[in-house]
C-alpha cells in the first residue's frame, strides 16, 4: 500500500516539528518543512506531497491561502488549513478555497488523526469509477477524469481530457444515478467538475482550455461557490 506523503507550511519551529512527529508517529512521510511561500512553493514543485497541512498566517501574513492558490492551480490535491484565528473573517475566507479540513491551535493527536482520515476519506470517494456503455461495450470511466456533461438531445456527452463518451440519459439522472456532488449547473446544457475549474468569468467557465456557458439562472450558485466578493470578470480561479 502506497504511504501517503504530506507536505507542512509552517513558521513555528515548536508546532511543525510537533506535527512532523505526529505525522511520523501515525506512519505517514513528511516532505521538507515550508516557512513561508516561497520555500513551500519550491518544496511542493520538487516533492508533490497527497495532503498538505498549510498553516494559514505565517510572518504576519496569509501566505497559507496564497500556497493553497498555487495547490489548487497546479496539483489538485487536498488542502488542510491549520490556524489559530476562529474570527469569522478568517473562516469565510478559508470556505472560499475548499479546504478538506480546518484544525484549530493547539491541536492533539487525535485531532490530526481525525482530519487526515476525514481526507482520506473524501480523495477515496473521488477516486470513484462509474461505468459507461461506450458503443457495444462498457467502459469504466474516473470521476475525478470527467470534467463536464452536456445534454445532446436525446444523449449526454461525457467530456474527458482524453475522450468525449455518450449515454443516453438525462443530465439531472445521470448526477442524481452517480452522485456527484461535485458538480455543478451552469447552464441548462451543461454541468462541470467545479474542481477542475481553472477560470470563472461573469458568462463562462474555463475548463481544459474549455469555454462553458454560464446562464444568469445558474451565475449566483456559481459565484457562490467560490465565495467570490469582486466583480466576476475580475476573477480568476488560482
Amino acid at each position: 500500500m502506497k504511504q501517503i506523503k504530506i507536505f507542512i507550511a509552517e513558521d513555528e519551529v515548536f508546532i511543525s516539528e510537533q506535527l512532523n512527529d505526529i505525522l511520523l508517529t501515525l506512519g505517514y512521510q513528511v516532505t521538507e518543512i515550508g516557512f513561508d511561500l516561497e520555500s513551500s512553493i519550491a518544496i511542493l514543485q520538487k516533492d508533490p506531497p497527497d495532503i498538505s497541512i498549510l498553516d494559514i498566517q505565517m510572518h504576519g501574513k496569509n501566505q497559507g491561502f496564497e500556497i493553497a492558490s498555487y495547490i489548487r492551480e497546479n496539483l489538485k490535491t487536498p488542502v488542510i488549513f491549520l490556524t489559530s484565528f476562529s474570527d469569522p473573517k478568517t473562516v469565510e475566507e478559508a470556505v472560499g478555497f475548499e479546504p478538506a479540513a480546518y484544525l484549530m491551535k493547539p491541536f492533539s493527536e487525535s485531532d490530526i488523526y481525525s482530519s487526515i482520515a476525514l481526507v482520506l476519506n473524501q480523495i477515496e470517494r473521488d477516486d470513484r469509477h462509474i461505468i459507461i456503455l461506450d458503443g457495444l461495450k462498457k467502459s469504466k470511466v474516473s470521476i475525478k477524469d470527467i470534467l463536464w456533461l452536456k445534454s445532446s438531445d436525446k444523449y449526454i456527452e461525457i467530456i474527458t481530457p482524453h475522450k468525449k463518451y455518450l449515454e443516453r440519459l438525462s443530465l439531472s439522472a445521470f448526477i442524481e444515478k452517480n452522485s456527484l456532488k461535485m458538480f455543478e449547473r451552469t447552464h441548462r446544457s451543461y454541468y462541470v467538475n467545479m474542481r477542475m475549474v481553472d477560470k470563472y468569468f461573469n458568462q463562462k467557465v474555463i475548463i481544459g482550455g474549455s469555454s462553458i456557458p454560464v446562464s444568469r439562472k445558474y451565475a449566483e450558485n456559481i459565484k457562490s461557490y467560490f465565495n467570490v466578493n469582486r466583480k466576476p470578470n475580475d476573477f480568476k480561479l488560482k
